[in-house]
């Protein structure tokens, strides 16, 4: 006859002292519940350091009914599309196209700095931190719809591959292209773009804050210069750095707007695209989390971005140069380098000048800083028949060589051309319908 084992008995004490004995049958109750316990407790870590490790995992969002795959910014950089020569994009004289005779000019001003190092790492591999030298990683981010695919593809063929990053938020995946479905709260339209922006800031926070320096958002309508965003960041860090050992504080760079009804306030303008620094990302996101930024179906994102962020101290950056010339521009190169104070005053820049002491309403050239960033083409010649708005057009004339030599030696000549041969191309480009 075999011997059974007896367990020992097991006791509670109680608050008074006593003991209370507990049956066997609730011992081995307690003790698959405690081991349970200590299961899922360790899936749930485990799942939590592969979440934090592996960025290609999903992410599941609280509001969200579906589990999103996270998207790839490096995708693009890794597999840049062709450059496609449409009809206007190398056959219209220099000064003739979307550009204008005086956007010639402006875009022939503009001095495009080399990519750095650490973007052409960014071709092969996730980008590393040099150890020589700092080098500014930046993430571009672009707000569109599947109904302008087109135009983004455009912005993905000229600029977008430039950066070390890029998102398109849209309602429709298209990795070709960048574009990555993103939902959002409230419908899809331009009457609900701060939902969307609040979402696409608060993706760039969970998802890419460690991986990127700055973040540079505008819509698919901005042409951007991303070898001189990440120049004029490097700038504003180093300006910082020289003024005391507290590190680089919240950072937020633009064209600068008066708030119309806070003259003493102002914002980023959005059509001219603005750009966050880390610090900045990491402050603004946790202030949309708090509720700080409430939820609202509204069209003014830039409004609101700038309001959430003044609240805590941070204002939207002068970005003119050392000659006070933009870098950040409200419209196209042919509006801004041809607008004189004579013309009527846009985006209130008298104000901007009386109560925040940045310069808008120079003349002509001085309009246009040789380390400009963006233009906001959505002024653009309106008998276009081309979506693009002269995205590659743009593209095209800030980097000549696409077109062949001829085309170099014809920007130059139409960018340094006399006034007579000026007020010619001024006619030529009135009755050009393209």
């Amino acid at each position: 006859m075999g011997l059974r084992r007896v367990e020992p008995p097991v006791f509670l004490q109680k608050r008074n002292g006593s003991q209370c004995r507990i049956f066997p049958i609730f011992q081995t109750l307690v003790r698959c519940i405690s081991a349970l316990s200590l299961a899922f407790l360790c899936i749930s870590i485990a799942t939590l350091l592969r979440l934090d490790s592996n960025p290609t995992f999903v992410s599941l969002y609280e509001n969200d009914s579906v589990i999103n795959a996270v998207h790839d910014p490096h995708f693009l950089i890794r597999n840049p599309p062709s450059f496609t020569v449409t009809n206007t994009t190398c056959s219209a004289p220099p000064g003739t196209g979307e550009e204008g005779p005086e956007g010639v000019r402006a875009l022939y001003k503009i001095y495009v700095h080399q990519h750095d190092q650490l973007h052409e790492e960014a071709l092969n591999s996730v980008p590393q931190q040099s150890k020589s030298k700092r080098r500014i990683r930046l993430m571009c981010m672009v707000y569109t719809h599947s109904n302008r695919h087109d135009v983004l593809r455009a912005v993905a063929e000229t600029y977008g591959h430039r950066c070390d990053g890029f998102l398109a938020a849209s309602n429709l995946t298209d990795p070709s292209i960048g574009a990555f479905a993103l939902t959002h709260d409230g419908p899809e339209e331009y009457g609900n773009m701060w939902n969307k922006v609040q979402k696409m800031w608060l993706y760039a926070y969970q998802h890419y804050l460690r991986q990127f320096d700055w973040f540079f958002i505008c819509g698919d309508d901005t042409y951007a210069i991303p070898e001189n965003l990440r120049k004029v960041a490097a700038y504003y860090e180093d300006t910082e750095k020289e003024k005391g050992p507290n590190g680089i504080p919240p950072l937020y760079l633009g064209a600068s707007i008066p708030n119309s009804k806070n003259l003493r306030r102002r914002f980023c303008g959005g059509g001219a695209g603005y750009m966050l620094n880390q610090q900045a990302v990491l402050l603004l996101s946790r202030r949309i989390l708090i509720g700080e930024c409430p939820d609202a179906m509204a069209s003014d994102e830039d409004i609101r971005v700038a309001r959430c962020l003044d609240d805590a101290g941070v204002q939207c950056h002068d970005t003119n140069d050392a000659a006070e010339e933009v870098r950040f521009h409200h419209l196209d190169a042919q509006f801004h380098a041809s607008w004189t104070p004579q013309r009527v005053s846009v985006w209130l820049w008298p104000k901007l000048q009386r109560f925040h002491g940045i310069r808008g309403n120079q003349s002509k050239l001085e309009q246009i800083s040789n380390t400009s960033t963006t233009f906001h083409l959505v002024k653009s010649k309106v008998r276009s028949k081309e979506r693009d708005r002269g995205m590659r057009r743009y593209h095209a004339i800030l980097n000549p060589e696409l077109c062949g030599s001829d085309f170099v030696d014809q920007v130059r000549e139409a960018a340094l051309c006399s006034a007579g041969r000026q007020a010619e191309l001024q006619k030529e480009w009135a009755k050009t319908d393209i």
